[in-house]
């Protein structure tokens, strides 16, 4: 397993990455970029989400699965 946290904040700085759990809509509009968002999420008991979801659909995807 890889650190990603630490992977794109070596790659990005850390002011540039962080964690989706602790990230509020506004905070991430203020952030500089390039930048990179990580989420902690377990390994998926169903079936994935399907491709071609919006970005809010992915954000709520990746809430609900950090929250198991």
């Amino acid at each position: 397993d890889l650190d990603w946290l630490a992977v794109g904040r070596a790659f990005f700085g850390a002011e540039q990455c962080m964690r989706l759990s602790d990230l509020t809509p506004e905070r991430w509009a203020g952030v500089a970029r390039p930048a990179m968002i990580v989420a902690d999420i377990a390994a998926a008991p169903a079936k994935p989400p399907a491709l071609g979801m919006t970005p809010a659909q992915i954000r709520i995807e990746f809430l609900k699965a950090s929250r198991s």
